[in-house]
């Protein structure tokens, strides 16, 4: 009985966490600096933080999400485009940060590459997941590929709203 006791607690016991280089620690804690930094409406200490963090972590596409925003917010227009193109290189699924992009694009007269990240969006799977937004998105992004003579694709965003719409109405009305 006492070897099955022993056994039982010795694998009861959890496994060590994963070793967390130590850049990568000082680029998390940046990170949530700048997030505090982003709620307390200190923007541009914050633009400096999430700037630092995408130096210090390359391979990370949550803080360039987050600087694209805010460069957006402070009018960096030509910096914002060019941080969310990174972030979209590091997680192509990103939508939010595609539709970003597209609103960007458009506004600044691209409009082929602004109906290019619209399609990303459109072809988004976790979108309908929230219909009153991706509904909002949809149309939005419709009306940016029919700007850019892309009719097949504004056909499939609107197709995508009104099925949402048809069959999510009440998530939607929210």
């Amino acid at each position: 009985m006492i070897p099955g006791l022993l056994v039982g607690a010795l694998l009861s016991v959890p496994a060590a966490p994963p070793e967390v280089p130590e850049a990568r620690r000082d680029a998390l804690a940046r990170y949530g600096s700048a997030v505090w930094n982003l709620r307390r409406e200190r923007l541009l200490t914050a633009a400096r933080q999430l700037e630092g963090v995408a130096k210090a972590d390359p391979e990370a596409a949550e803080p360039r999400r987050e600087l694209a925003r805010l460069y957006a917010q402070l009018g960096r227009e030509p910096q914002a485009i060019r941080v969310a193109r990174q972030a979209l290189e590091i997680d192509p699924t990103d939508h939010d940060t595609a539709a970003l992009l597209a609103r960007l694009l458009a506004d600044a007269g691209e409009m082929k590459e602004a109906a290019a990240a619209a399609k990303v969006v459109i072809e988004s799977k976790s979108l309908p997941d929230r219909p009153g937004k991706a509904v909002r998105l949809y149309r939005e992004m419709a009306s940016i590929c029919e700007k850019a003579g892309e009719m097949a694709a504004a056909e499939a965003a609107l197709r995508q709203a009104v099925e949402l719409v048809a069959d999510k109405r009440a998530e939607v009305v929210k």
